[in-house]
């Protein structure tokens, strides 16, 4: 018997494993983001008001004023609301960085998910992607790697782009079968001492290895706070895998979705295979739709959830 193919293809695997972890993620731009940080400024609260009746506002009560003073104002809370976008981009192969960023732009998000994103490959100009991405929208970006390119420095995987500061980040490892697979794990700071999970996947093409990686997933989100879960799920709503996910986080699309929420193929969609899910924590969505401008295969998923409570 001869064992020098077999002990051949072991070595090769082993060399290709050690070149893959000496590889070192991309620089990213974590915890900056643009100067408001997603949220509003609270309005100027007018000065307390004074009861006409009383000379000494401090002294005034319907004991001994006659009549009744008015409290003091209370500055109310702004209204603000967290708007969500999951975005396949496919590298850009379909339309140039810019465009892309036109059609974030054009929803205002806060927290941005993309999938199938190019980290300096030749077949999409040796550029960092989602770092430019971030550039051209004004907010944070983070990218991790779900496959490395040996003969490159070229890598291909998931990005977050945020308007609040990005805390720390991590990177799950899905089991796969052909393309390699991962969940991108972030946390942001919606204000001071408040955070937040983003969560965002591209799972695999077999319904097998969804089930597989979806069961990871949610036992690598569980117990995060306000966990948003986003991504390519290549499975409709109906589907095992999703279900399995459905089970933990609540579909915004369910809650608040305009029409059926088709999202693939881009040009004509007859499939809902993009989604957002939210931890049920945070507050039900007012509204979820799909965007109407194409700059991908896919088409850009938005929800809006009214601000967390505390």
């Amino acid at each position: 018997m001869n064992l020098r193919p077999a002990l051949s293809l072991l070595l090769a695997a082993s060399l290709a494993a050690c070149f893959e972890a000496s590889l070192p993620e991309p620089p990213q731009s974590e915890g900056l983001a643009c100067a408001d940080a997603g949220s509003n400024p609270a309005p100027e609260c007018p000065e307390p008001l004074e009861c006409p009746a009383c000379p000494d506002p401090p002294a005034c009560a319907p004991a001994d004023a006659g009549e009744e003073c008015p409290a003091p104002c209370e500055c109310p809370a702004p209204e603000r609301a967290l708007r969500a976008l999951t975005f396949n981009i496919r590298h850009a192969a379909d339309a140039t960085l810019g465009a892309l960023a036109n059609v974030i732009k054009a929803e205002a998000p806060d927290i941005v998910g993309l999938q199938e994103v190019d980290y300096y490959l030749e077949r999409s100009g040796n550029v960092y992607q989602s770092y430019r991405l971030g550039q051209l929208t004004g907010m944070a970006s983070l990218f991790r790697a779900s496959k490395l390119y040996p003969d490159s420095e070229g890598q291909y995987g998931l990005a977050v782009l945020s308007r609040f500061p990005i805390i720390s980040s991590d990177k799950v490892m899905l089991t796969s079968g052909t393309e390699p697979r991962i969940l991108l794990i972030v946390d942001v700071e919606l204000e001071p001492g408040r955070m937040a999970t983003v969560a965002v996947t591209h799972l695999g093409l077999t319904s097998e290895e969804r089930r597989v990686q979806t069961a990871e997933i949610v036992e690598a989100l569980r117990g995060r706070p306000r966990v948003l879960l986003m991504g390519d799920f290549n499975e409709g709503p109906t589907g095992s895998s999703v279900r399995t996910l459905t089970a933990e986080y609540a579909d915004v699309w369910d809650e608040a979705g305009q029409g059926a929420g088709f999202t693939f193929p881009a040009d004509a969609p007859t499939r809902r295979i993009d989604f957002i899910l939210r931890d049920r924590a945070l507050p039900v969505p007012t509204e979820a739709h799909v965007s109407e401008r194409i700059a991908s295969d896919h088409r850009p998923v938005v929800v809006t959830i009214p601000w967390p409570a505390q």
